[in-house]
């Protein structure tokens, strides 16, 4: 896929916000079962909150910006983007790549990786 997936896109930002509301099981819910099984709640927020801490002032989710996920290392069949998602904050900013894909019955967050390119 050379091009960016409506659907895929909206999860992205949909897993994104809901970390920084901090609503790590409902983010968490949203990995693909491998993901799920190797990588914790508590882990997830753990690898959050090293980048966005607790006291992270005004943040926001920034438009994200695609990557064509052909181009990924690990690409698999059926990954449809590779995004980095901004997040805007008073004093400074931090992002997240995340790669959407197949997941049990519908798109899901394969990979996440926390901090800036």
């Amino acid at each position: 896929m050379t091009t960016s997936s409506p659907p895929a896109e909206a999860l992205a930002v949909r897993f994104a916000s809901l970390l920084l509301d901090r609503q790590y099981g409902e983010a968490h819910a949203m990995l693909t079962p491998e993901v799920r099984n190797t990588l914790s709640v508590k882990e997830l927020a753990g690898q959050f909150e090293a980048c966005v801490p607790l006291d992270w002032e005004e943040g926001r989710i920034e438009r994200p910006m695609f990557m064509n996920p052909t181009l990924l290392p690990d690409a698999r069949p059926g990954d449809l983007g590779w995004y980095y998602v901004p997040i805007g904050g008073n004093i400074a900013s931090e992002g997240m790549t995340v790669v959407v894909g197949a997941g049990d019955g519908g798109l899901a967050i394969r990979a996440v990786e926390f901090g800036r390119p």
